[in-house]
């Protein structure tokens, strides 16, 4: 169902206060496609955008506009923050908890009712997948993985590895170096699609590890630190904030 929202609730939610009238929100919009019954958001409260806004729309700024518009705002102190902790409510209101008939899961697996587990994913034997986790589509959390609350994992991604990667023997053919470990993944972590996360690494909350990423055994990423896409980040490092 979609999330139907009173101006003033948004505005509750961010420490802001409402300018203007109490309008209903369904979704979200950007200020170079702002559009009615929508909440979008201005860094500078002169920005010539402001006048594009439509009846009905809903605005988070800094301060009151200077510039002539008929939409309503929300006035915060950091408009692109009350924009971010409202936003995937309003615009991800199909992501509710759930387990897609397709996903095949461990029977010793943990899963809180809260997550949500998108088709084609397998959930081996998983030590917690905590509230508010949201898995994507053929994705595959290894054996001993934890994710924190509220953690986001995208497409296609492994979580967990079964070793430490190849060695060759005399006839050059190449054997795993076996490994036996765990991925620990805190509190309210993004992780991008198409990312391979070895063995025996930890996440701590508040990162971001984009697209394509290669995170290898024995690494450590802390801190509010943002991992860029196709980065590798080379065993036992330690990336800090």
């Amino acid at each position: 169902m979609m999330p139907v929202f009173w101006a003033s609730e948004p505005a509750s939610k961010v420490d802001g206060y409402l300018v203007g009238s109490a309008c209903r929100v369904f979704s979200v919009c950007s200020a170079a496609q702002p559009s009615a019954e929508k909440v979008g958001y201005v860094i500078d409260s002169g920005d010539l955008r402001l006048s594009q806004f439509p009846d009905r729309s809903v605005i988070f700024v800094s301060e009151i506009p200077s510039v002539a518009t008929s939409s309503s705002f929300i006035v915060v102190l950091n408009p692109r923050l009350a924009f971010a902790k409202v936003s995937w409510e309003l615009a991800h209101d199909d992501l509710e908890p759930g387990i897609h008939p397709s996903v095949i899961i461990h029977p010793a697996a943990s899963l809180d009712p809260s997550v949500r587990v998108c088709a084609f994913c397998v959930i081996e034997r998983s030590r917690d997948l905590a509230p508010g986790v949201v898995i994507n589509h053929g994705t595959v959390p290894k054996r001993g993985t934890s994710i924190g609350k509220d953690s986001k994992i995208g497409s296609h991604t492994t979580v967990g590895s079964i070793g430490f990667g190849f060695e060759r023997d005399t006839d050059g053919i190449p054997l795993r170096i076996a490994h036996k470990g765990n991925v620990e993944i805190d509190e309210s972590v993004e992780i991008g699609s198409h990312v391979k996360i070895h063995d025996y690494v930890f996440v701590a909350h508040n990162e971001f590890i984009g697209d394509r990423a290669l995170v290898i055994a024995g690494s450590e990423i802390s801190r509010s630190v943002k991992v860029g896409s196709n980065c590798w980040i080379a065993p036992g490092a330690t990336i800090i904030q």
